[in-house]
């Protein structure tokens, strides 16, 4: 496998991790959405009611999966902005971009 092929490889795999964590963002903000809507705008928690408890621990559950679906968006544009991590890997900096289509290598 010479170098080009590796790096081609490379930005394969970064592309399907980057395509994988757009996916499971969206699918966690979707599901902590319909989590949220199950409770009634403006609802609140009955102190000293039996169901106190599982009622926090169902906030609890919404905020921690909304936060992770925005955890993980955030952390996909923060480290590439505008483009994916394949895209910042490959073809803007180093020695494959230089030689774009003339590699030397074997």
């Amino acid at each position: 496998m010479t170098y080009r092929e590796r790096r081609e490889a490379k930005a394969d795999r970064l592309r399907a991790r980057a395509e994988k964590r757009e996916v499971k963002a969206a699918v966690d903000l979707d599901r902590g959405h319909q989590m949220a809507a199950a409770i009634p705008f403006g609802q609140p928690i009955l102190v000293g009611h039996y169901s106190e408890r599982r009622d926090r621990r169902y906030r609890d559950r919404i905020g921690a999966t909304i936060d992770r679906g925005l955890a993980s968006a955030f952390h996909q544009g923060r480290r590439h902005p505008g483009r994916t991590p394949a895209e910042a890997a490959l073809g803007t900096g180093g020695v494959l971009s230089r030689w774009a289509g003339s590699c030397p290598c074997p």
